[in-house]
């Protein structure tokens, strides 16, 4: 689970602004996002310093009061830069207090967003809205931010495994964009364009593609090795199922000659019939319950490719001692009737 919904996202870089000072660049950054929003199709548009999943970090020192005595206690987090409305266009929940506001634009207004991953390191159980943390994002010394919200954890590096916690700022631009729309984002490239041509010409647009491309290409290496992984597997399965029959109906044919004695001597064709089946499922208890074990073992070096599973889970255990078992039950059945009717 990223943190957040892909689908339907338009995400773009826009550069080379070419602004003179800090108001005609804020002018001009609104004046982008007003002609995104006016496009056909376009539902909500907000920025970000640096999209989810495109690989990039930033990262900044942050910490709870303790730290400005105790440099030791300061941590290593994400950073990112968002404007109001953000999470709401990314579907991300806000899990305590809430987003940024009008209120958080006023100059002067310190304050931070953080992921649940920072709550938890920082605060534990308690509550951290309206707690304040340091952090040096923009001035060599540490400057105290109010928390006004705790959000979801959003992926920012990678799929899989631990990532760092993340703190999020106001800011009114970003060096991305996205655009949610209701339909295909493909769809909006054109108009996109358009838009931001009728505000610069000169505008540099670049990176332009839905979200989801960021998702497949975080998810393109284990999706790989998942997919080599599941083709040796079914080959495996295939080899075991083929070999398993053709050593119990192998074993059967071996005994044909026994079989005609025992049932010239009286035997009950039933009773052949079940010794041959029993000593069959006997053989393959053993082998499932040997497999078992050994997978067990050896399925622990497969943790790091295994997402919302785990290596042992009980369920994929129990299919493949079943599958076997139905191949053994069918491996012994067809040989036991023939021998049965000897």
């Amino acid at each position: 689970d990223p943190g957040f919904d892909a689908k339907g996202v338009l995400t773009f870089n826009v550069g080379n602004l070419r602004t003179r000072s800090a108001e005609e660049f804020t002018a001009k950054t609104a004046t982008i996002r007003q002609r995104l929003e006016a496009v056909p199709g376009a539902r909500e548009v907000s920025a970000i310093s640096q999209l989810p999943l495109d690989t990039r970090a930033s990262n900044a020192r942050w910490g709870r009061e303790e730290a400005r005595n105790d440099p030791s206690k300061y941590r290593q987090g994400q950073v990112h830069f968002v404007p109001k409305g953000y999470f709401g266009l990314m579907k991300a929940r806000i899990i305590d207090g809430r987003d940024f506001d009008a209120s958080d634009e006023v100059p002067g207004a310190q304050t931070v967003i953080i992921d649940e991953q920072a709550a938890q390191l920082a605060f534990g159980n308690e509550s951290a809205v309206g707690k304040t943390i340091l952090s040096r994002i923009q001035t060599p010394d540490a400057v105290p931010y109010t928390i006004v919200g705790v959000v979801k954890h959003l992926r920012h590096t990678t799929l899989f495994g631990d990532e760092k916690e993340s703190l999020y700022f106001q800011a009114n631009f970003g060096n991305a964009w996205l655009v949610r729309t209701d339909g295909d984002p493909n769809d909006l490239v054109t108009a996109v364009r358009a838009a931001l041509r009728e505000v610069d010409s000169q505008l540099l647009i670049t990176n332009m593609q839905p979200l989801t491309a960021n998702v497949d290409r975080a998810m393109a290496p284990t999706r790989f090795a998942l997919g080599l992984i599941s083709a040796f597997a079914v080959l495996a399965v295939v080899l075991a199922a083929v070999g398993l029959y053709g050593v119990l109906s192998s074993l059967v044919r071996q005994r044909m000659n026994e079989i005609g004695v025992r049932l010239a001597f009286g035997a009950a064709p039933s009773s052949i019939f079940r010794m041959v089946v029993v000593q069959g499922l006997t053989l393959s208890a053993l082998g499932v319950g040997a497999g078992l074990i050994g997978a067990f073992l050896l399925t622990r070096t497969m943790t790091s490719l295994l997402v919302g599973v785990s290596p042992t889970d009980a369920v994929t255990f129990a299919v493949m001692a079943i599958v076997f078992f139905a191949i053994a039950i069918t491996a012994s059945w067809l040989p036991a009737r023939r021998a049965a009717n000897v």
